[in-house]
């Protein structure tokens, strides 16, 4: 079942877990946002791949595979009519620089593509 994701919470339980909160936040994201583009052919890479290749390059592969969910994102929203705060994949991807604005562009964007796909 897709829950919607609650910014605060994972920032609080993230504070308090020492980031651990955080890595089972975006396996639950990734999770959902599977199913909810179970449709398109088209689809990022697995989270726990992409961690294990982000932990053998230092962190880098994550801003690929960043940006590989924020462009299947946004092609599922441009084809339901959802218009992001922020919509271009490569500014999205920038964003997750900055710890607590990227987590919450991440619930924002998610929440507004569940309600959208659940009509």
């Amino acid at each position: 079942m897709i829950q919607k994701k609650d910014f605060l919470k994972v920032i609080l339980l993230s504070l308090v877990t020492c980031g651990i909160y955080g890595i089972i936040f975006l396996y639950e994201y990734d999770r959902e946002l599977r199913l909810m583009l179970a449709h398109t052919p088209k689809r990022p890479m697995e989270f726990l791949p992409a961690l294990l290749l982000g932990i053998l390059t230092c962190g880098l592969f994550m801003y690929y595979w960043y940006y590989t969910v924020f462009r299947a994102e946004a092609d599922e929203a441009a084809s339901l009519g959802v218009v992001f705060d922020v919509e271009d994949p490569i500014v999205m991807t920038i964003c997750m620089i900055v710890p607590f604005f990227s987590i919450y562009l991440l619930c924002d964007n998610f929440n507004k593509l569940m309600e959208k796909a659940a009509r």
